[in-house]
C-alpha cells in the first residue's frame, strides 16, 4: 500500500540531496514561459487579439501549445531520470530523454485517445439523464446538470489514476508502451483513494506556495517574472520526486 506522507517527505528529501533537480526545473519553467511569450505575447496586444480569433491566431496558439508539449516531455522524462537516478547528472539525464520520448509521446496518445472517449461518453450519459431529469421533473437546473455531470466523472477520474504512472514505469523500469500502460494499471490496484490523497495535498500545498507569488503580484513585472519562475520551479521538482517516491515504493512492493 502506498504510504502518502512517505511519498511528500521523500520528495522533498530527493529535491535537498540533488540539487540538480530543482535547477533542470528551473530551466524548464524559464524555457516554456519564454516560449508562451515569444510566440504568443505579441497575440494578447490591445486590439490584436479578437474575440474570434483568426486562423493564424488558431494557428499560432495551436503551435505554442503544441512546443509546450513536447518541451514539458522532454524535461519531464529528464526529471525523472535525475530523480530516480543518483548517479546521473543533468547533461546525461536530457540525452537519456531522446531515447525515451517516442515510446514517451506514444504512449501519451493512448492514454489521452482512452480519456477523450471516457470524457466523450461521460458527457453523453450526463446529458441523456439530464434529459431525463427534464421530462420527469419539467424544470431544468444548471445544478442538477453539475452534480451528475461530477457523478458520471468518477470512473474518468479512476481510470486517470490507474494509468498515472506508464511515464515512470517507461523512465525507470524501460517497459515497452502497452507493458507500461499495464503496470500502471496493475500497481495502482487498491491505492486509488491514497494517490488521490496524494495529489490533493500535492494541489493544496501548490495553492499555498502560488499565493506567495501574488504576493509579489504588485511589483516590477520583472520581479514577478523572477518569484514566479522561483516558485514553479520548486513545484515542478516537488511533484516529480514524489511521484517518482511514490511509484517505486509501489512497484517495488509487487
Amino acid at each position: 500500500m502506498l504510504n502518502v506522507t512517505k511519498a511528500l517527505n521523500k520528495g522533498y528529501e530527493t529535491i535537498l540531496k540533488k540539487p540538480k533537480i530543482y535547477l533542470l526545473s528551473l530551466a524548464a519553467i524559464f524555457l516554456i514561459l519564454i516560449i508562451a511569450y515569444a510566440f504568443g505575447g505579441g497575440l494578447y496586444i490591445t486590439g490584436v487579439m479578437e474575440i474570434t480569433p483568426k486562423i493564424s491566431e488558431t494557428f499560432i496558439i495551436f503551435f505554442i501549445i503544441l512546443l509546450v508539449f513536447l518541451v514539458g516531455i522532454w524535461f519531464n522524462i529528464s526529471l525523472i531520470k535525475l530523480a530516480y537516478d543518483r548517479k546521473s547528472d543533468i547533461k546525461e539525464a536530457l540525452i537519456f530523454s531522446i531515447k525515451k520520448f517516442v515510446p514517451y509521446i506514444l504512449a501519451s496518445i493512448i492514454v489521452g485517445l482512452i480519456m477523450i472517449s471516457i470524457v466523450g461518453i461521460i458527457m453523453l450519459l450526463s446529458l441523456l439523464v439530464f434529459f431525463i431529469f427534464f421530462f420527469i421533473f419539467g424544470f431544468t437546473s444548471k445544478l442538477i446538470f453539475g452534480i451528475i455531470l461530477l457523478i458520471f466523472l468518477i470512473p474518468a477520474i479512476y481510470i486517470q489514476l490507474r494509468f498515472m504512472f506508464y511515464g515512470y514505469a517507461i523512465i525507470i523500469d524501460n517497459e515497452s508502451i502497452f507493458s507500461s500502460l499495464e503496470k500502471s494499471w496493475n500497481i495502482t490496484k487498491n491505492n486509488v483513494l491514497r494517490l488521490f490523497l496524494l495529489l490533493i495535498l500535492i494541489i493544496l500545498i501548490s495553492l499555498g506556495i502560488l499565493g506567495i507569488s501574488y504576493l509579489f503580484s504588485f511589483t516590477h513585472i520583472t520581479i514577478q517574472f523572477i518569484i514566479t519562475c522561483l516558485l514553479e520551479a520548486f513545484l515542478l521538482a516537488f511533484y516529480t520526486t514524489t511521484l517518482v517516491s511514490a511509484y517505486l515504493q509501489l512497484s517495488r512492493s509487487k
